[in-house]
């Protein structure tokens, strides 16, 4: 049962209840402005009162206490609020999301049959044998993805190919595995409400099974292990539960109560899709529980779990390596100024992440071989060069169309936006030398922010280099804008940038915006708030004012 059913009622289409959800969330963003707002202004009250050594002073410092009660308090329950319009359903009884499902488990169960190649493929060969002839006929009928190039092809090409799929299973799994594809292929056409509704004819539509070996590995024997059924997929579920709610916990232990509710707003309000996209699916929070680990493992000094953790969320979706550029240049940093307690520091983390990776990485090719990693490799590149609406990062908005008119002509005239995509190959090379040009001027934010910050902020700070890489990420991974909000525990000031990255992203939803639009917006305000906030929490104001006092002395 979701929670939109508890107050309204009746089975209501996703798109409104979606609707309504994103306004309580734009309210709790605003809300939280607020509260920092009102707890900031009696602070800045307090520490003139300090100043007064009379009865004035000790009253203004009553007054600061009892708001930061107050305002703590109001925090945990939005905080909490904001949890639970995220998750948009009670604990625990998740719908299962059946189109991702069906990725993750018949990717990892049969990858040694079809790699990262062939899961479409062996679909509609599936298909072909199926007793039911309006099956055979639809598969026969329609378009799928070829997963070798991404290029829509029609699937009669693969229906009598026995060679390409069929040859590479033995009899007892070719039979296991058109009896899952019956099992999804029925959830999919047949989706109960409050589901992701995606007809199975499109799904075959989608860039197919990317995940790596590492994350095959664990996914591979958990779909080997439990055969499939409706009771096994719910309880695969509630795995990704488990996960979210051990995050908050590794938060309040090491941030407490306040910064944990804090970023469990950013997190979860700011994200570009919730719940329904990645939620009631298999093992999708694995990399952000390890990520969150290794944050909270810093700030409790507990270097080489902290490395060990990040290791692992790296080999599980790549990126989150991403978030280790922020100690690397501390690293750095403390080995040019020769201070001995950080350099043992980020020596035991990337100690514990490289031992991490490195034993992850040969367990997975123990199992399917050296050929696999290559076969990731090369799929991550061919799926990095696809050209995707829910992309989001830097390259998003040097590519945008601002011509809504020849974006609209051109989605309507060509099939599967081709000519769009054409478009937006050609503006990826035309904008290179301003891309490099943006993240060179990052850089020189992002570096001294890393260098005046602790060991863990450092990660929180590498976190935000993600959307000037440029292999953009979907929407849903910046999730991860909660190891962001960790910094508040150390500047409230960031609160600022980071909740204005929600509030524009949800007005733009609440107001309908367009697809491309939104996450060209949302793209927009992630870049220009990682800006703001390597500006906030470094010493790099102090630096130019120096250099400019220095240049005015010698000038006069």
């Amino acid at each position: 049962m979701d929670l939109c059913s508890y107050f309204l009622g009746g089975n209501l289409d996703i798109f409104f209840y979606e609707a309504i959800f994103n306004k309580i969330q734009l309210a709790i963003l605003v809300a939280a402005v607020g509260v920092i707002s009102v707890r900031l202004f009696i602070q800045s009250r307090g520490t003139e009162g300090q100043r007064d050594r009379g009865t004035e002073g000790q009253r203004d410092r009553g007054t600061e206490g009892q708001s930061v009660k107050v305002s703590n308090f109001i925090l945990v329950g939005l905080g909490i609020l904001a949890l639970f319009t995220y998750v948009r359903s009670k604990p625990f009884t998740p719908p299962t999301h059946y189109p991702d499902s069906f990725h993750y488990y018949v990717g990892s169960k049969y990858f040694p049959e079809i790699g990262y190649t062939r899961l479409y493929a062996c679909v509609v060969r599936a298909e072909a044998e199926s007793d039911d002839f309006s099956v055979k006929t639809k598969a026969y009928k329609r378009d799928i993805r070829d997963l070798k190039n991404n290029n829509v092809v029609p699937a009669r090409l693969y229906f009598f190919d026995d060679t390409f799929c069929k040859a590479r299973f033995s009899t007892l799994r070719w039979n296991t595995f058109k009896s899952d594809i019956e099992f999804f292929r029925t959830k999919i056409n047949n989706h109960p409400p409050f589901h992701i509704v995606v007809p199975w004819a499109d799904v075959q539509l989608d860039h197919g099974y990317n995940a790596p070996p590492v994350w095959t590995l664990v996914g591979g024997f958990i779909s080997n292990l439990i055969p499939l059924s409706d009771s096994a997929l719910m309880g695969i579920t509630q795995i990704d539960i488990i996960l979210l709610f051990g995050s908050i916990a590794c938060l309040v232990w090491a941030f407490g109560m306040t910064t944990t509710a804090f970023a469990v707003i950013v997190g979860t309000t700011s994200a570009t899709y919730s719940w329904i996209w990645i939620g009631g699916s298999m093992l999708r929070l694995d990399w952000f529980f390890m990520a969150i680990l290794s944050v909270c493992a810093m700030k409790r000094e507990h270097y080489v779990l902290a490395g060990a953790a990040l290791g692992y969320a790296a080999a599980l979706r790549v990126f989150p390596a991403v978030f280790a550029l922020g100690p690397f240049v501390a690293l750095l940093y403390a080995i040019y100024k020769r201070q001995y307690e950080l350099k043992v520091a980020y020596g035991k983390f990337f100690v514990g992440m490289m031992i991490s990776a490195a034993v992850l990485v040969a367990s997975a090719t123990a199992a399917y071989g050296v050929a696999a990693n290559k076969e990731f490799f090369d799929n991550t590149k061919k799926h990095s060069d696809a050209i995707s609406a829910n992309n989001v990062g830097l390259r998003k908005v040097l590519t945008y169309n601002f011509d809504e008119k020849s974006r609209t002509k051109i989605l309507e005239t060509y099939d599967d936006v081709s000519a769009w995509r054409t478009a937006t190959i050609e503006a990826r090379k035309k904008v290179v030398p301003i891309y490099v040009t943006v993240v060179v001027i990052a850089s020189f934010f992002f570096i001294p922010a890393v260098v005046s910050g602790g060991a863990w902020q450092a990660i929180a700070l590498g976190a935000l280099f993600i959307p000037f890489m440029w292999s953009e990420l979907s929407g849903y991974y910046y999730l991860f804008l909660m190891i962001v909000g960790t910094l508040f525990a150390v500047n409230w000031k960031v609160a600022f940038p980071l909740l204005g990255i929600g509030i524009v992203t949800k007005i733009g939803l609440v107001f309908g915006m367009e697809l491309g639009g939104f996450h060209f917006l949302f793209s927009a305000a992630i870049c220009i708030g990682a800006l703001v906030i390597w500006w906030q929490v470094n010493s790099f104001p102090l630096f130019w004012r120096q250099a400019l006092s220095i240049f005015t002395a010698r000038k006069a």
